[in-house]
């Protein structure tokens, strides 16, 4: 796909997310491009860490570099015949055919100003990000059931201490609300199965993110780290 000019493309696990640049602004774009490719090539490019194989940039203001996904090597291509975006859906789904991915057609949506992706609604005007109504509303549900034991076992913590986790990249306060089941990971030694009874601030601690979560009109940040994230990854 990048290699026939189809980009930016974001792919987390099998989710995967095309944003569409206007035509005026390609060349704009694969200038920048082609600097970050420079500097990639400078770097001795690619590098891994455990399992992900990553792309050093440019040298940042606080002593790290840009990371990306790719090698940036190949510009935008202006694929437009009756639209003002560099390509559409057609040219996705001609790539897609050639080299045999089959797309579930039923969890394709349209291009949009506000794409759903990785639990989250990105309004690229506004330049802000929310957690969507079904992750909040599937989170308080987590919060819900885990009021209902006494005790938990390690799974237990670990998958709502996930969720939270996601929560709080558009909830940053919600971090210091966490430490009570961090602190829970160490209570379970080698008894993972074992159910054990929750810190004592833990209650308090859920409690707030009720509130959080339950907070109208959703809680929304500013992009800020998920917008770098986003800007990184292409």
């Amino acid at each position: 796909m990048r290699a026939a000019g189809i980009r930016p493309i974001i792919a987390w696990v099998d989710n995967h997310l095309f944003i569409r640049l206007p035509c005026n602004r390609i060349d704009e774009y694969n200038v920048t491009h082609s600097q970050q490719a420079t500097a990639i090539q400078a770097n001795s490019s690619p590098l891994q860490d455990g399992g992900q194989i990553w792309f050093k940039g440019q040298c940042l203001a606080d002593g790290t570099h840009e990371e990306f996904a790719e090698d940036c090597q190949f510009p935008i291509q202006d694929m437009a015949t009756t639209s003002s975006f560099a390509f559409a859906t057609e040219h996705i789904n001609f790539r897609s055919d050639q080299l045999g991915i089959p797309w579930e057609p039923t969890k394709d949506t349209p291009f949009t100003s506000k794409p759903t992706f990785m639990g989250f609604e990105w309004d690229l005007e506004n330049k802000t990000v929310a957690l969507t109504h079904g992750k909040r509303n599937k989170y308080l549900y987590a919060i819900m059931e885990w009021h209902k034991s006494a005790k938990h076992t390690l799974e237990d913590m670990q998958k709502l201490h996930g969720r939270l986790l996601h929560a709080s990249l558009t909830i940053p306060e919600g971090s210091a609300y966490l430490t009570s089941l961090q602190t829970m990971l160490g209570i379970f030694g080698s008894n993972p199965f074992m159910p054990h009874t929750p810190p004592r601030g833990l209650t308090a601690d859920l409690q707030w993110w009720s509130h959080a979560l339950s907070s109208s009109p959703l809680l929304v940040g500013v992009m800020n780290r998920l917008l770098w994230y986003i800007y990184l990854l292409t």
